[in-house]
């Protein structure tokens, strides 16, 4: 990411959240948020165990495990898998198609006005929905690996080596992510430990120091907020046992008395587009970990699962004895975490942009430009979808959590 480039410096100058004194009640996502991942090794694993799922149980090419350098350098977070006409693309907040790729073919500007019109626009896509039946929007470095797969596919198809439609693509891809993360057994109805299942988990549970970072300042951080009155809450879609797996690696096992209130399985953002999501307590002898309901308020200090934002804020209103107070909620993901919290009374949504910090995580550039801006040909600079969803709709942000106070 080139920080000098005047709509990056411009995000930075206007969004960056460097205090967070100004909220009551502070939340925080774990992945890519709170624990922060090795992007490269999470990266590469993933994409492995992908491939190895669809040469066993799909028939595809041992050739997928020996991509070039160059193509595994291919994904970029906030391309958009278009399954409609088999293609990633990078769009404008107007939805123009500002580049786009079939496999590993960039489509040149013909191309892309006999798929997309002219000028070439994804008229499917609204940033109000991640995915719907006609594309899957790539934004968490979760993403990559599947981005990868989806053009590694495309373009066995585009070389004829194998005989896919779309729609064969597509499933082949999904089949692959639900055996990825698959958690527990769905014929037995039963859980027997997160490192049983699936081609991620097992890897990430067995050896957390290739994939996980430790977290001591951003661990210093939470104690300085409680010692200043702040209350704290965690909330992620991750299962509540693989949280419990990265968050003691990166904080150690007593993790959670640096939480008021810790909600995993929170079904994001579905949790902050309603108010009548069930809490549940978290239940370790049950499959799934789930207990009996929970009733709002919520005794502070312990473990839910699901629930809502109503639910949230009338716990913290019960605890500290007072209404219209100040929220924060920080995440990775813009549009889960960030763009509905955002619009909540009394909330707001602080996006952590990785790419804002000094690394790369994984060097799309060649393939993409900025997932933040297109460079045209006469040197200007277009915003994409996600530099608008950024600065207009979300308006803070933070390339780092422990680079807060």
């Amino acid at each position: 990411m080139d920080l000098s480039n005047p709509l990056v410096k411009d995000l930075l100058n206007e969004a960056s959240v460097r205090s967070l004194d100004a909220y009551d009640v502070i939340g925080f996502d774990v992945d890519h948020c709170l624990v922060q991942y090795n992007v490269p090794s999470l990266y590469r694993m993933t994409y492995h165990g992908l491939v190895d799922t669809l040469i066993k149980d799909k028939g595809y090419p041992k050739s997928m495990h020996e991509l070039t350098e160059v193509q595994m350098n291919f994904p970029m977070n906030g391309t958009i898998c278009d399954y409609k006409h088999g293609c990633m693309v990078k769009l404008s907040p107007d939805n123009e198609v500002l580049r786009a790729y079939k496999g590993f073919r960039r489509l040149g500007p013909e191309e892309l006005r006999e798929i997309y019109g002219n000028p070439p626009c994804m008229k499917e896509f609204t940033k109000e929905q991640q995915a719907t039946e006609d594309y899957f929007t790539f934004l968490t470095y979760f993403d990559p690996p599947f981005t990868l797969l989806f053009a590694a596919m495309q373009d066995l198809a585009e070389r004829k080596v194998i005989a896919k439609t779309i729609e064969q693509l597509k499933e082949d891809l999904w089949y692959a992510h639900k055996l990825a993360y698959v958690y527990w057994d769905y014929e037995k109805k039963t859980m027997e430990g997160i490192a049983t299942y699936g081609t991620y988990y097992p890897h990430v549970v067995k050896s957390p120091e290739l994939y996980i970072k430790r977290r001591e300042g951003v661990r210093e951080l939470l104690a300085k907020l409680r010692e200043k009155g702040k209350k704290l809450f965690m909330l992620t879609n991750s299962h509540y046992d693989y949280c419990d797996v990265i968050m003691s690696y990166a904080f150690g096992k007593d993790w959670k008395k640096l939480f008021d209130l810790c909600i995993t399985c929170g079904k994001k953002p579905n949790f902050f587009k309603n108010q009548s999501g069930a809490f549940y307590r978290v239940k370790e002898t049950e499959p799934l970990f789930c207990g009996e309901e929970a009733k709002a308020p919520l005794e502070l200090n312990n473990d839910y699962l699901t629930g809502n934002y109503k639910g949230l804020e009338m716990t913290f209103e019960k605890a500290l004895g007072r209404t219209n107070l100040k929220y924060a909620y920080l995440g990775d993901n813009y549009m889960g975490d960030c763009y509905w919290t955002a619009k909540l009374p009394n909330w707001d949504g602080i996006a952590v942009v990785e790419e804002l910090s000094d690394s790369e995580l994984i060097n799309s550039q060649k393939a993409w430009d900025s997932f933040l801006y297109e460079e045209t040909e006469q040197g200007k600079y277009i915003p994409t979808v996600w530099y608008d969803m950024l600065f207009k709709d979300v308006r803070h942000i933070t390339p780092n959590v422990k680079l807060l106070k």
